[in-house]
């Protein structure tokens, strides 16, 4: 079922709102003016969260290139700042985001806020 789901991906089906795993934070994934994606906090557990606040933009850049998503910057706090990120959907309600700096990765996942 998944083979099937990747083969007909398109562009946009990354757009929407996602939670993440921890359950405390959504994003609301959008397509910009240049045609690539990003994402924003619409909803936060804690309004007093340290290191996001609600509108922040976390990922940026998303470029859609055969079934993934490819080329963008992800937020990362641990960091001190943006990483290179790529995306994937494993299925139409479960978004991998994968944030790479150096040759070390760190791979977040979210579900489809419904």
């Amino acid at each position: 079922m998944s083979i099937l789901f990747f083969a007909q991906t398109k562009a946009d089906d990354i757009t929407g709102e996602w939670l993440n795993a921890d359950k405390d934070r959504k994003i609301l994934m959008q397509k910009a003016t240049n045609g690539t994606y990003f994402a924003k906090i619409s909803w936060l557990k804690n309004a007093n969260d340290a290191e996001y606040k609600i509108g922040q933009i976390v990922i940026k850049g998303l470029a859609f290139e055969k079934g993934g998503y490819k080329s963008g910057q992800a937020y990362s706090p641990s960091n001190g700042g943006w990483v290179k990120a790529t995306a994937k959907l494993n299925n139409a309600n479960l978004l991998d985001v994968t944030g790479y700096k150096y040759f070390l990765s760190k791979t977040r996942s979210y579900t489809r806020v419904k």
